[in-house]
């Protein structure tokens, strides 16, 4: 390579590795000091001692054949991801996502695409589920469906430790493509034995699979690129097609980089033009077209994602949860700390991505200064340009999430490209292997074993480090985290009959993974709402009840009040309602209010609405035939409008002004006791003006009663 090209790859990279590490690279050699330096010295000392005696077996072990080689390391990926699945995980989904998407395969595999709400949505209300009558998560269908296979033979938990299994063996056939043979056997070790690689194959995320099918898309590029055989065509086109209906965004950049790889084929002449276009162009739209029949379904618009819909309903801001820079992006509700209130802007991207960046590397990694030996494949002109194409599948996902505003936790959002960074870093080792070895060959003794002996020592200091530190660790970190709630759930299985309703204090997640979707037998977990709760009881009067709070570890007998009157709904647990005019619907304080006035929780509802004709409409399941009167306290201010209620439809009482000049509540009791039959109600408050005084057209509501009257 010529000087200044040289010169020029060592500044760029450089640069780029400065700029991964929030431009303190240095900082990267002294994570988790001293232990991986002391494993790295010790590592040296022995082999400079005992290199020429290890040297025979380091020759059989490369010279193993590949198929060996893909099975090993397939097989300790998979088996590091299953020990952590059944292990500290206990087999359970423990985050929002992994539930959601436990929950979705369950729904698909009953052959639904949604389940309907229960009567009483409020007690199962979780993070990213929509509960408004249809009950499903935001999540995209191509992960949830293949995992929907899964579910009968109860082996949820498996699939994921098999596709990490499957990834680390798809590294073989890329890395040997792009670099040789030794480089391809030691990527693949070295990414069976990544804490983020079997961390991630432990969950319930559709990262594993997305992480396959990119690798997929590459190799079967990579193929056609050589024979441009149709096989290789359609493969491609099920791999990001699918990708598409699993993590859309990871589809587009990675078709945008293959897509100028096969380009570059046809300019080249290397490959033919009808096979591409008439074989995977079609499969891919069949997959775009199940999603966005799949979005129709479920939101009744194909451009409308559910994800959007679940956030225009529980956000204050519409389109917050979106690519883009602005005052609209960023979701103050469910990332507070992540929200941007000032807006987002390319210089806040830039921040989170030096954050995702130092997440990503020293889970990815370990030692995360292995990172370094990207460098060295691109300061020679050995490989060709093939090494570019790895740099550019880890740097789409780096732009990709560049306009996105939230850090996604562990830095998992660049982990579909984590093959490409062990095969670079492989390659990276190799080199600077040969580089050490024609530089031992000219000296002799003591100095000659050394040099030969710091490229081993790295690797093997990686995978010990690793193995006998880091796994530990994350795996003590894991248990003190979820202080063994898992366990402390099961006693609830062993202490309370099949047919009891228990009320989860903290940790509802805890809970709820163990039902199923339809709630058609077993135990019920619900939400601990205070004075709610008596709801529950009503609804079924034949279950036994208890409270248990998995931090104390206390499981408490309930009295049952099954009695059907009097019914009382507390709003603050009917928020978001379930059909609304589309404004901000969230809880909030009652800290204004004056001493001698009070909620009757902790809070009360509020309704941003925004003029005449905006509305909330609850379903309330009335437990006994009958008539009833109805009451309803209102929250009213400075900022409230003119309310009118109607139940099925009818008009029950004339319209309550909610203004006032400071926070107050008002008395609403409709004109006459309203007749029921069993089963659920709607009610629905309307705007249907403003006081001339008043600053808005809000509503407030902090509870609603049912009183049957006797005959």
């Amino acid at each position: 390579m010529r000087n200044w090209r040289f010169a020029t790859a060592l500044i760029l990279s450089f640069v780029g590795i400065a700029f991964c590490f929030a431009w303190r690279p240095q900082d990267a050699l002294l994570v988790f000091f001293p232990r991986p330096q002391l494993v790295f010295l010790g590592l040296l000392a022995v082999l400079t001692a005992f290199g020429p005696r290890l040297a025979p077996l380091a020759s059989r072990l490369w010279g193993l054949s590949a198929r060996s080689w893909i099975l090993i390391c397939g097989g300790l990926s998979c088996g590091a991801a299953t020990y952590l699945a059944f292990g500290p995980l206990d087999g359970v989904p423990h985050v929002p996502d992994d539930i959601c998407y436990l929950w979705q395969a369950r729904t698909f595999a009953q052959g639904h695409l949604t389940v309907p709400s229960h009567d009483l949505p409020e007690f199962f209300n979780m993070l990213f589920m929509v509960n408004d009558g249809k009950w499903y998560s935001l999540f995209q269908p191509g992960w949830p469906a293949l995992m929907s296979l899964a579910v009968w033979p109860g082996l949820e938990f498996l699939v994921n430790p098999l596709l990490a299994g499957l990834a680390v063996m798809l590294v073989y056939p890329i890395g040997r493509r792009v670099f040789d043979d030794r480089t391809a056997k030691l990527a693949m070790l070295l990414m069976a034995l990544s804490p983020l690689h079997a961390a991630i194959g432990a969950t319930l995320l559709a990262h594993s699979l997305s992480l396959v099918l990119g690798e997929v898309a590459l190799l079967c590029a990579l193929r056609f690129g050589e024979q441009s055989r149709w096989r290789d065509a359609v493969g491609l086109g099920i791999a990001l097609g699918w990708m598409f209906t699993a993590r859309a965004l990871n589809a587009l950049a990675f078709g945008l980089v293959l897509a100028t790889l096969l380009v570059i084929y046809l300019v080249q002449r290397r490959i033919r033009l009808l096979p591409l276009i008439a074989a995977s162009l079609p499969v891919m739209l069949v997959f775009v077209g199940l999603q966005l029949g799949y979005n129709h379904a479920i939101t009744g618009d194909a451009l409308y994602w559910p994800q959007d819909h679940y956030f225009d309903t529980t956000e204050p801001k519409k389109n917050c949860h979106s690519l883009g820079f602005g005052k609209k992006v960023g979701c103050p509700k469910v990332h507070v700390d992540n929200c941007f209130p000032d807006g987002f802007t390319p210089s806040d991207a830039v921040g989170v991505t030096h954050r995702r960046l130092g997440t990503f590397l020293l889970t990815l990694f370990g030692i995360n200064a292995l990172l370094f030996f990207i460098i060295p494949p691109f300061l020679t002109r050995r490989y060709g340009p093939r090494k570019y194409l790895m740099l550019a599948m880890f740097l789409a996902l780096l732009v990709a999430y560049f306009f996105w505003y939230f850090h996604g936790l562990w830095g998992r959002y660049y982990y579909e490209s984590a093959f490409a960074l062990f095969i670079l870093v492989a390659a990276g080792l190799v080199q600077t292997h040969h580089w050490l070895d024609g530089r031992a060959l000219r000296t002799r003794g003591f100095y000659a074993r050394l040099l030969l002996a710091v490229v081993p020592a790295v690797a093997l200091s990686y995978m010990l480090f690793n193995v006998v530190i880091f796994y530990p660790s994350t795996i003590g970190i894991l248990n003190d985290f979820f202080f063994s709630v898992d366990r402390r759930l099961e006693r609830l299985f062993n202490e309370t009959e099949e047919n009891s309703v228990i009320y989860l204090e903290k940790w509802y997640p805890a809970g709820f993974i163990y039902m199923r979707p339809g709630l058609a037998e077993g135990r019920i977990f619900v939400h601990d709402a205070d004075a709610h709760n008596r709801l529950m009881m009503q609804y079924y009067p034949d279950r036994s009840f208890y409270h248990f709070s998995p931090g104390s570890n206390r499981l408490t007998p309930l009295p049952v009040d099954s009695a059907p009157s009097p019914i009382f709904m507390e709003a603050e647990y009917k928020t978001s309602p379930g059909i609304s005019s589309g404004e901000y619907c969230f809880i909030e304080n009652c800290d204004d209010l004056p001493p001698d006035a009070s909620c009757s929780g902790d809070h009360a509802l509020a309704f941003l609405s925004t003029g005449e004709g905006s509305f909330m409409e609850y379903h309330q399941f009335v437990f006994a035939d009958g008539r009833y009167r109805l009451r309803l306290r209102f929250k009213g201010g400075p900022t409230h409008g003119i309310v009118s209620v109607r139940v099925n439809g009818e008009s029950v009482g004339q319209a309550l002004d909610t203004y006032a000049a400071a926070p107050r509540f008002f008395l609403f009791e409709a004109d006459a006791p309203i007749s029921f039959s069993r089963g659920l109600q709607v009610f629905r408050i309307e705007l249907v003006g403003k006081n001339t005084e008043s600053q808005n057209y809000h509503m407030g509501l902090d509870w609603m009663t049912l009183e049957r009257v006797e005959e």
